[in-house]
């Protein structure tokens, strides 16, 4: 495959498993000369992507961090410039994930805040962190859900509810930094993928997943994924910006 992320510095978070995963292995099979994976509590499987990372020719590490933590973009930011010898992170993906399976009517408080921290939070306040870093000419790229501009019935309202509210701090914050070093700042969209984490839901909500119409009447996988986040992170990318990219098969309705 043709370099085209050679010499690039990457964060992908959540990566130890699924879209996270194969977006790490890819920007390796492109040629990245570093990538930190940040995972919540697999250690096993983390190491095991950052093996399958090095065998690509890249240099990898894995960090443990918890979404909640709200240093934990200052913790990525330190780990990434000390474990690679650099002083700048070309390309940030905020992958990780929280989701709870709660109907919408028996939601506490403490859901809300837990919900909005990890998947709205998270990704602010480690995005904030890599702009007091990023290179020009960097990228930023959200993973964001089709659940954002699509109704989503419980268990996913709140999980909706923020991935939507990311998609809109992406398109402003975009607005903010493309001019001085040329940044780029976009959200991907995943429709129903085959993913682990898909596979462990609830039966009943497994079977929504698995039968929205996409055009081929089937899941999409990590990888289908992992290549447009990819694409975004190249240079070819550089002017595509502040846009939710629907990554879905032609699934349009829930």
């Amino acid at each position: 495959m043709s370099q085209t992320l050679a010499g690039k510095i990457a964060v992908v978070t959540g990566a130890s498993r699924g879209i996270g995963a194969a977006i790490a292995l890819e920007f390796a099979e492109r040629g990245a000369k570093g990538i930190a994976i940040t995972y919540n509590s697999d250690n096993t499987a983390a190491e095991a992507i950052v093996q399958k990372i090095k065998s690509s020719g890249s240099e990898a590490f894995a960090l443990k961090v918890d979404l909640l933590d709200p240093e934990a973009g200052e913790k990525i930011v330190k780990a990434a410039l000390d474990g690679f010898k650099t002083d700048g992170i070309d390309i940030l993906v905020n992958n990780a994930v929280l989701i709870h399976q709660r109907p919408f009517t028996s939601t506490t408080l403490s859901d809300f805040h837990i919900m909005f921290d990890a998947n709205l939070a998270g990704p602010i306040f480690i995005t904030q962190a890599v702009l007091k870093v990023i290179k020009p000419q960097g990228r930023i790229i959200m993973i964001s859900s089709q659940a954002a501009i699509v109704p989503s019935p419980s268990p996913f309202t709140l999980y909706a509810a923020a991935k939507a509210a990311l998609d809109h701090f992406t398109r402003s914050i975009a607005l903010e930094f493309a001019d001085a070093k040329r940044i780029t700042i976009n959200s991907v969209m995943p429709g129903p993928t085959a993913t682990d984490a898909v596979k462990q839901l609830d039966p009943a909500v497994l079977k929504q997943f698995t039968s929205r119409p996409t055009a081929e009447k089937r899941l999409g996988t990590p990888e289908e994924i992992a290549h447009v986040v990819a694409f975004l992170a190249e240079d070819k990318a550089r002017w595509i910006n502040g846009q939710s990219i629907d990554v879905t098969g032609g699934c349009m309705a829930w």
